[in-house]
This record gives structure tokens, sequence and C-alpha cells, in this order.
């Protein structure tokens, strides 16, 4: 038996056959406007893989807020059919019937990073998913927090949330190419993230500028979260983690950070730490499997649900 798993992200929707612990069968298409015509797509994709597999159940790695409860996707996301109205038992039954379960993507990433990657053996890493936005996954000994309503208190959420929406745009290297293409006045979608990385090594100005405008933003999520959370250390995954040069540049991000002193960083930390506690520079890893985590996690956790 096998698993059709897939991954709806705001500008494609991957999927793939989970059998016999590896992924098969990956492809893409872009994400439909409409949840109508996702459902019609996701239909026909799942006639064309049967004929191959025996497909058994169907595990969906989503953005938003999960709740396989009510089968609704709360809270905003670059994917808007996902949030009208209950949303699982509708997949299924227009499957057929096909067994769906759910689960928020940054968690299907950090599950599968758990349980195979980087933070496999570890009680308490934060894992940072990056693509058209910014998800976290949260571990508390060595699970994944699905439940941050009541594991992470309401103003810790609140400062998490200012982080992902301040500084979305900046960090997404979807957003990046956006954000370039439309200051060398080309249409939005003309510059993909990829190519704003590969412009700044040529010497380009605009993508140079959006690039060192990541890795200060970035270097400023993770102190933050570093002394919110205090994690063993930081993992991230998604489309960035792609870039070869992530590591050393965001370190280097991170030193200069901390070297400069911000006045409402500092003023932050002294409210959030005790008066003889010092916080340590943060630890930063990349997230082994990439974009395929959410597609592996998600089969995990249908077979997680199944037990």
């Amino acid at each position: 038996m096998a698993l059709l798993v897939v991954d709806i992200g705001g500008s494609a929707v991957k999927y793939g056959v989970w059998d016999k612990e590896s992924l098969h069968a990956k492809d893409e298409f872009p994400t439909p406007p409409l949840r109508a015509d996702f459902f019609t797509k996701m239909k026909q994709i799942l006639d064309e893989l049967g004929e191959k597999y025996e497909i058994e159940g169907l595990g969906l790695s989503c953005p938003g807020e999960t709740d396989e409860k009510t089968g609704k996707v709360a809270g905003w996301s670059f994917v808007p059919f996902l949030a009208f109205g209950e949303f699982q038992q509708t997949f299924s039954d227009a499957l057929d019937g096909l067994p769906v379960t759910m689960m928020n993507d940054a968690n299907c990433a950090g599950l599968a990073e758990m349980r195979y990657g980087v933070g496999r053996g570890h009680e308490n890493p934060l894992f940072l998913i990056i693509g058209s936005g910014i998800g976290l996954a949260f571990v508390r000994d060595g699970e994944i927090v699905v439940d941050t309503q009541s594991e992470i208190s309401l103003l810790d959420k609140l400062v998490t949330t200012a982080l992902q929406l301040l500084h979305g745009i900046n960090v997404s290297p979807v957003q990046m190419g956006k954000v370039v293409s439309v200051k060398k006045f080309q249409l939005p979608d003309s510059i993909e993230g990829k190519d704003v990385f590969e412009l700044a090594k040529q010497g380009d100005k605009v993508a140079k500028e959006q690039v060192d405008k990541m890795y200060q933003s970035l270097a400023e999520i993770i102190i933050y979260l570093q002394t919110i959370f205090k994690p063993e250390f930081f993992a991230i995954g998604g489309g960035l983690s792609k870039n070869k040069d992530l590591l050393e540049n965001l370190q280097q991000a991170i030193t200069d950070y901390l070297a400069d002193e911000n006045p409402l960083f500092l003023m932050f930390r002294k409210q959030v730490l005790q008066e003889d506690e010092t916080m340590a520079a943060p630890e930063v890893k990349i997230c082994e499997y990439s974009n395929d985590a959410n597609l592996i996690g998600a089969a995990l956790h249908f077979y997680d649900v199944q037990q």
C-alpha cells in the first residue's frame, strides 16, 4: 500500500507517492486560486497514480493552523481557499472518500527532520521553514508542539507573529524575487528567488541590497527567538535552505547584529532575561531534506494518526 502526499504552497503544490519508506513520482503544479480547481486537479492526479500504486490515503501539508477535529484551517496564508469553512472532509469527499490527514507545513517539515534528519536525537531544536512565508515548528522533549495555544504564552506568540509579519517579505525567497522584479520595473514574477542570489553574486546592486536585507532580517528573527525560547539550535529548511552560502553569511549577520547592540533589542533582552542570566549565541544548522521534508512529514503524520 502507498500514500499520496501533498504540500500546498503559496506558489506551487508539490506532491509525490510515499511507498516503502521513500518518495516516488514527485511533481508539482501552480497553486490554483480556487478550491474547486485544486480538488479537480488532485482527483486527476490520484486517478493517474492509482494506475501504478495502490493508494490507501492522502497526507496533506499546508500553511495555517490545522485542526483535524473540525477539519478547518485557520489563520492567514498565501493560499486563501484553505480558510473557507471545513476543508479536510470536503477534500476527502472530492477524492471519493479517500482518508485524508492534514498538518501545518512547518510542523510536517519539523517532524521529518526530527525522525530522519538534522533534529534526530535532539530534544529542543526550533525549525524555521522559509518558502512563500516563514513557518515555525517548535519542539519539546523531542516531540513537535502541535497545540501552540497551550504550550506557548500569548505574549511570546504575539512577538513571534510580529517577527514573521515584519520580516516575511525580506526573508522569503519568493517575495524577494517579486521585490527585485518590481524594483527593476519588471512584472512581479519575472525574477525568482534563486535568481536574486545569483544576480547579487554578479554584482547587481538591487539584488545585493535585497540579499543583505534578507540576512539582516533573518539574523534579527533568530536572535529574538533565541532570547525567548532558548532552543538547542535553529534548523532552517524550505526553499531558502538551498542557498549554499546561507549558513556562512547568516552566521556573520548574527555576529554583526549582536556586536551592533541594537537599543531596541537590548531593551527587549533586559525584559526577558533574568538579572543574572546570559544569552548564548544562537547555533544554526541547515535541514537535510529541504522541500521534501514537508512531503515526508505529511506521510509520517498520516501513519501516526492511523496508529
